[in-house]
């Protein structure tokens, strides 16, 4: 009587001769592999690849007379090539009743099969489990060669190959919640600071009895080495719950101040009526908690050195404004859940008086439409206040009104007589933002002893002439050489009056 097994063998040498790849037979069959086959060294192998090994991998031949293509195999043995470092196979050669094999099929334990082998060995009790193969794993011939192609075709470099499964090995198993921590909470102080670290108002709250859990395959296991009596609490990363719209309503929705928030939720109290239960709205410039059960709202912000639009800034001005002037506003959030009354909110203190600053933003926000910039301008606090004593005077003389305005200068060469006209050529450069204003105008006026010590003439209320407004993004501002000779070139335009080309 024939025996398959040791016929299945025989062929699986033989191919393996055929190639010269070396297949070492196991002596006892415990371990889940039959052969270890070996890559002959190439003689091609640079200085670069000269520390690279030969390719290997385990083998367990399968020899059946069936067609059925499935084959059930003992967990304990799809384990051991799970968890192998080399590159695993199952080759199952099919006779149909002969002595000479009709077809064979590889089949790799690839990361889907060890992740299915490790979870059944791991959470159930099951003893065996069915490896099917199909027309994907045939070889294309009974040959050595097409099994060396083959095996090659998923080992490529075995350097990198075992690096991959050793990495796949060491995170199969887990996901988002990998670690799990329990602990116990002592005293309502502390309870109510794990609240206010949950939602990001404190960085830290005591807590006592701490275990961690490990979970792998949806299995816990305590971590004995990581557990405390007492411990310190934080959250390093906090992500907020979700993403919403807060509205700030004073009489009718044509009064709403609309803006989007980042939402904070203490959900392990799962109960929105908890007595302790808070919630925080955090937006680019503002926070605001709630106390659920008292209604109590706590308002607080902060520009900080962050980037606002000029138009965002202003609406934030006014907000602030508003709200401060001890009106009431209801609250209300917008969320997928729909939309619900938080509270009200209303100022004890005396109104912040943001009108200078909110006129500045008017004014910076004109200046911008004289110049026809169509990208967003973002600008800080500091940096719109920086530029309160400067704007007025900036946007009027953009506008020609200069007739407040004195333009002293000095002169290298030739001569100038008190009393005639003169045209003056100069640039101004205004910075907004994250961007460069650039205005080249002419000033025509008539030549005055000027009052300034460090400069010979003047010119006192010029007509203004602006010629070319050219705006750009701080990232690519326009060399001073430029502007000079933009300037020189209009100078032939005054043939008939001195000019003079304004240099700081």
């Amino acid at each position: 009587m024939r025996d398959l097994g040791d016929l299945g063998e025989l062929h699986f040498n033989a191919w393996c001769s055929e190639i010269g790849l070396i297949a070492n037979k196991s002596t006892k069959d415990k371990m889940g592999w039959d052969f270890i086959v070996e890559f002959p060294f190439s003689n091609e192998i640079t200085g670069l690849a000269v520390h690279q090994s030969a390719p290997k991998c385990k083998v367990q031949v399968k020899a059946t007379d069936g067609q059925e293509r499935k084959l059930s195999i003992s967990l304990s043995n799809l384990r051991k090539l799970a968890v192998d470092p080399l590159p695993c196979f199952y080759i199952f050669i099919e006779y149909e009743s002969t002595n000479q094999p009709v077809r064979a099929f590889l089949r790799h334990m690839d990361e889907e099969l060890i992740e299915k082998t490790l979870k059944l060995f791991t959470t159930t009790k099951q003893k065996s489990y069915t490896i099917h193969y199909d027309k994907s794993h045939q070889l294309s011939d009974l040959t050595g060669k097409s099994l060396a192609s083959k095996l090659k075709f998923y080992i490529e470099d075995l350097h990198d190959y075992t690096f991959r499964k050793k990495k796949f090995l060491e995170n199969v198993g887990y996901d988002d919640e990998r670690f799990n921590i329990k602990f116990d909470i002592i005293g309502k102080e502390n309870l109510e600071e794990l609240v206010d670290v949950c939602i990001g108002i404190k960085d830290r709250t005591n807590i006592s009895n701490l275990t961690a859990f490990e979970k792998r395959f949806g299995q816990l296991y305590e971590k004995s080495d990581f557990s405390a009596a007492s411990a310190e609490l934080s959250l390093t990363k906090l992500e907020p719950t979700d993403k919403a719209k807060i509205i700030f309503r004073k009489g009718g929705i044509g009064n709403d101040f609309r803006f989007d928030v980042e939402v904070y939720i203490p959900y392990f109290l799962g109960d929105f009526n908890h007595p302790l239960f808070k919630s925080r709205y955090k937006s680019s410039f503002f926070e605001l908690t709630l106390k659920h059960k008292s209604n109590k709202l706590g308002f607080s912000f902060n520009f900080g050195a962050r980037l606002f639009r000029l138009r965002d800034l202003r609406k934030y001005l006014k907000f602030i404004y508003e709200v401060s002037g001890g009106d009431t506003f209801k609250v209300l959030i917008n969320g997928g859940g729909g939309q619900e009354v938080l509270g009200s909110i209303s100022s004890n203190g005396e109104r912040v008086d943001y009108s200078d600053s909110i006129e500045t933003l008017n004014t910076l926000i004109r200046i911008t439409q004289l110049f026809n910039v169509v990208d967003d301008v973002c600008i800080s606090y500091e940096e719109m206040e920086s530029l309160a004593s400067s704007c007025s005077d900036i946007f009027d003389f953009y506008s020609g009104n200069a007739i407040r305005f004195r333009i002293s200068f000095d002169i290298v060469d030739g001569k100038l007589t008190l009393g005639n006209n003169v045209v003056l050529l100069g640039a101004i450069r205004y910075q907004i933002g994250n961007i460069i204003l650039y205005t080249l105008y002419s000033a025509e006026g008539e030549i005055e002893k000027s009052e300034d010590t460090e400069r010979e003439f003047e010119v006192n209320g010029p007509k203004i002439t602006i010629l070319e407004k050219i705006s750009t993004n701080i990232s690519s501002p326009i060399p001073v050489e430029d502007i000079y000779d933009e300037l020189s070139k209009l100078e032939g335009d005054y043939d008939d009056k001195p000019v003079i080309i304004m240099r700081k």
